[in-house]
């Protein structure tokens, strides 16, 4: 029990150090009128554990609970009243929640100056309603964070969702985002490790109408997944890339706003838009449309990366690499690869780049790579911009340009693939390629450019 008898003014319990505090019931119990009751679980620089079955209160004011470094245990199901304040201090929130217990913090969790954030392990559940306002990180690391009508409690905080069992058969970590109100958070990361046996997960729960933004302002790698009907969004205010390694399963759009989106895993049904000035990279899968407004940019440097209906829009680029010295010995990853399970739309003004990674090699003609396959029809107006080395020009069917040492012809609507990739092009029925023809000089001396009919497609 914290307090006395009605003299007593104020009352406080410090755990901290290298050992624990092994209680039973925490009972908040001063009894003069305007005294004060406080917990410090930690004192900033040296932590402690408090490990507490159950929770309660005799008088009803000025009742805290200072996380300062130190870890709450909770080896019992606890409700913490809401008539104890619960502060995030510099040295910050661990909570381990036991078990199949649930620790239930109703009022919040508030910043007590310093930017501490909240680091939750075991497998039990942390469950957190009211208004949070602690401004550091938030770390799940196994179990269950509930937030309810609560949310993280700040834009810019950094979001961890790890599995870190090592000890046990395989188990779920979880988030599950409020249900009332958007969440925005900084940079998303988290992993997971391999269990005794069977399979870890951890997974992002987003609720129906409601949008996970991410402003992602280091680079970071989310291995979980997100799940759940709502929103995901990769913030304005991000400046680096957030790549998504595992199955999402959320039902809501995807829109890119900032940074980059590398797609390393899967979007299983998710429509997706990149807005101007944001990327999406990665060697992934998009089973939804995709809408381009800023940069598609497959693989993480030369790799293929799927997708569904793609449209690139009027400000969009399209930056496409390839390396020619890997033809010979490794054609099947020598260039990149959009390959897409529906239809081609391109706006007139979205522009192609094209770069070869390596010193130019000259390569044999009718060497042949495909930049997107795609079914269906294709409109003869639908062409990109390109800069062949003098200036942005619409990149017309059948036309050549030179690239490095080799001259190419591109087509909008081949019908054969090239090389790079071939196992993803499977069923397509449309390719747009870009095929290495002979030097005009060289064609004169065959007979002139009707040569090069030979390498156009036949429609």
């Amino acid at each position: 029990r914290i307090g006395g008898g009605s003299g007593t003014t104020s009352s406080t319990l410090t755990v901290s150090g290298s050992g624990s505090y092994i209680g039973g019931l925490l009972n908040f119990g001063i009894g003069s009128a305007g005294a004060t009751s406080t917990v410090n679980i930690g004192n900033g620089s040296v932590g402690g554990d408090l490990s507490l079955t159950s929770m309660s209160v005799s008088i009803s004011t000025n009742n805290t609970i200072n996380f300062d470094g130190g870890t709450l245990i909770a080896n019992g199901s606890i409700t913490v009243p809401t008539q104890v304040a619960t502060v995030v201090k510099s040295g910050g929130a661990f909570i381990n929640v036991a078990g199949a217990n649930t620790l239930n913090i109703g009022t919040g969790l508030t910043d007590g100056t310093g930017g501490g954030g909240l680091t939750k392990s075991g497998s039990g559940t942390l469950a957190i309603s009211g208004t949070n306002t602690y401004t550091g990180a938030t770390t799940l690391n196994q179990g269950t964070i509930t937030f309810g009508s609560g949310t993280l409690a700040t834009t810019t905080g950094a979001l961890s969702v790890n599995n870190t069992n090592t000890t046990a058969a395989g188990t779920a970590a979880v988030i599950n985002l409020s249900t009332t109100a958007n969440t925005t958070t900084g940079s998303l990361s988290g992993s997971i490790s391999a269990p005794i046996s069977g399979t870890n997960t951890a997974t992002i729960n987003t609720q129906s109408s409601r949008t996970l933004t991410v402003n992602q302002t280091t680079n970071g790698t989310y291995a979980g997944v997100i799940a759940g009907a709502g929103n995901f969004t990769l913030g304005s205010l991000s400046t680096n890339t957030l790549t998504l390694s595992g199955t999402n399963t959320y039902t809501g759009s995807t829109n890119v706003t900032g940074g980059v989106l590398a797609v390393n895993g899967s979007l299983a049904n998710s429509t997706t838009t990149i807005g101007t000035g944001a990327t999406l990279q990665g060697s992934g899968s998009i089973t939804g449309s995709v809408t381009v407004s800023g940069t598609l940019a497959p693989g993480n440097s030369i790799e293929s990366i799927g997708t569904g209906a793609l449209s690139f829009l009027s400000s969009s680029t399209y930056a496409y690499e390839l390396q020619t010295d890997l033809y010979a010995s490794l054609p099947g990853t020598a260039a990149d690869l959009t390959y897409s399970s529906s239809t081609l739309d391109i706006a007139a003004g979205a522009t192609l780049t094209l770069t070869d990674l390596a010193t130019s090699t000259a390569l044999a003609a009718g060497s042949k790579f495909t930049l997107i396959s795609y079914f269906g029809g294709w409109e003869g107006t639908e062409l990109f911009s390109y800069d062949s080395g003098s200036g942005l020009a619409t990149l017309a069917d059948d036309s050549t340009f030179t690239l490095g040492l080799n001259q190419w012809l591109f087509n909008y609507n081949d019908i054969s693939g090239g090389v790079n990739y071939a196992g993803d092009q499977t069923n397509a029925t449309s390719f747009v390629t870009i095929t290495v023809i002979p030097e005009p000089n060289f064609a004169a001396l065959l007979g002139g450019f009707g040569v090069l009919l030979l390498f156009r497609r036949r429609r």
